[in-house]
């Protein structure tokens, strides 16, 4: 049997669910779900006691629409014990018992990140989604090579794991270029330079990676002029990447000859453990796996759901895991979902509507309330703005209650006009979107705002502010 019919059979496996209609799928879902719920109810100890306290009887809970009955858990409760939301099991197989991974994910008030624990069972369900996705966008392992442009950093996260595993189960090619900051009894991170070349040399047709390091990497190559014809897709993925953004990113491949190129954002955060994947550049985001997490729109005062289509809390439940499980976790973002046929690619299925976003991106400065992704898009947008920061900060640092101010922050490209246009232009963009004039300042280098050798991501939006009591 011939390797291209090998490694279709591979992709196929279980196609059936992407062809299943909505009704199908939950149906699956929810007998994952009810043996979700009976495991949680003898060997986790949050649930557990929950289950015990709220009078709450598992054997109520038979498929997604009751979880309704259950309390929402609050992200805090999580990282407060997080040893507690990891399933205790004595019985099972080993796959379901063995921890074979363990990522981390927000810190706690003390600093100290909180694990997230999966067993084997649950990194192969993440392999399944790596399947699905790779079915789902044509990726394929007879002509394709996936360049894996995150770091490995401290504290193991997702996006390294997982765009190192992506090719696995389908045997696609992984190139791993470990950017970042060097350990010094280990020096094993490469220059950026490195990067640049491995994309070329390969061939590389994947790009996996944080944006703002994506960008980095290619405005590299279009100084050394680099082939990179072969480029078929960019994820753009670990930080908010504005539509213009992307945009950018487009024309800098296209430049060096990436012809038909796409560019995509996903969302996903670690206590997720999988990602939801647009359909199209600009579309909406589906869950490839409703059959593992299942999400829901509630309202978060009183843990009903919302009509599908309107805005409201985003809250995750884990319905086939076996490591760290949540039920009902709010995010802390804001979204809308549906489940009806997708208009763009006629997936029936969860789909968020768009990017949920996070309540706590808007920022009050001077009374006015502004989202600061509309001035990412503004400096996106401007041709020779190389590298930016949003910084909201006090007129006299050194006196908490002086007045707010707007500080943009720029490292222009070599054919960047003169410093007076460049502060005029910013100021006029930025001050039509949030009615803000902010003060420009012009950085030496982009590495003064974003240096990929020392950070995972760019710190696109920082806050200065003292937080005042009272």
């Amino acid at each position: 049997m011939s390797f291209e019919t090998l490694a279709q059979q591979i992709l196929e496996k279980g196609r059936e669910f992407d062809e299943m209609s909505w009704a199908g799928k939950k149906e699956r879902t929810n007998r994952l779900l009810r043996k979700q719920i009976e495991l949680c109810a003898k060997f986790h100890p949050f649930y557990r006691k929950m289950f015990q306290e709220c009078g709450i009887n598992p054997m109520d809970i038979r498929s997604v629409d009751d979880l309704e009955c259950l309390p929402l858990t609050k992200k805090q409760a999580y990282m407060a014990q997080p040893e507690d939301f990891k399933l205790q099991l004595n019985e099972g197989s080993g796959y379901e018992r063995v921890i074979y991974d363990i990522t981390y994910t927000t810190g706690t008030t003390t600093g100290v990140p909180t694990p997230f624990y999966s067993t084997t069972h649950d990194i192969l369900a993440v392999m399944e989604q790596f399947i699905r996705t790779c079915r789902f966008y044509g990726i394929h392992p007879s002509r394709d090579v996936l360049i894996n442009l995150y770091p490995m950093s401290m504290v193991p996260h997702i996006g390294f794991r997982n765009s190192t595993m992506i090719g696995w189960p389908a045997g696609i090619p992984v190139i791993n270029t470990l950017p970042g900051s060097q350990y010094n009894e280990f020096p094993m991170s490469n220059p950026l330079d490195w990067c640049v070349e491995v994309i070329e040399h390969f061939k590389g047709t994947v790009v996996r990676g944080v944006s703002s390091f994506i960008r980095k990497v290619v405005m590299r190559a279009q100084e050394l002029n680099k082939d990179y014809s072969s480029m078929r897709f960019v994820f753009c993925l670990g930080e908010a990447t504005p539509k213009m953004m992307r945009e950018d990113i487009r024309r800098r491949f296209q430049s060096l000859g990436a012809k038909g190129i796409k560019v995509f954002t996903n969302y996903g955060f670690t206590e997720m453990q999988y990602s939801t994947f647009e359909c199209a550049e600009n579309g909406a985001y589906h869950n490839f796996m409703s059959d593992y997490v299942f999400f829901e729109i509630v309202e978060p005062e009183t843990g009903r759901r919302v009509q599908d289509g309107r805005e409201g809390h985003v809250a995750m439940t884990h319905v086939n895991r076996r490591g760290t499980i949540l039920l009902r976790y709010l995010t802390g973002d804001l979204c809308s979902v549906k489940h009806d046929r997708c208009p763009m690619c006629e997936r029936e299925g969860q789909r968020f509507t768009m990017m949920p976003y996070r309540t706590a991106d808007l920022v009050k400065i001077k009374g006015t309330l502004i989202n600061p992704q509309l001035i990412q898009q503004e400096l996106a947008a401007v041709p020779w703005v190389g590298e930016y920061q949003v910084v909201f900060s006090k007129e006299d640092p050194a006196d908490p209650l002086s007045l707010d101010t707007l500080i943009v922050r720029v490292a222009p490209e070599k054919n960047a006009p003169s410093q007076e246009i460049m502060e005029a232009v910013i100021k006029r963009q930025i001050k039509a979107v949030v009615e803000i004039t902010p003060r420009v300042e012009i950085t030496a280098t982009p590495e003064d705002i974003f240096n990929p050798e020392k950070s995972l991501k760019a710190a696109r939006i920082v806050d200065e502010r003292p937080r005042l009591e009272g």
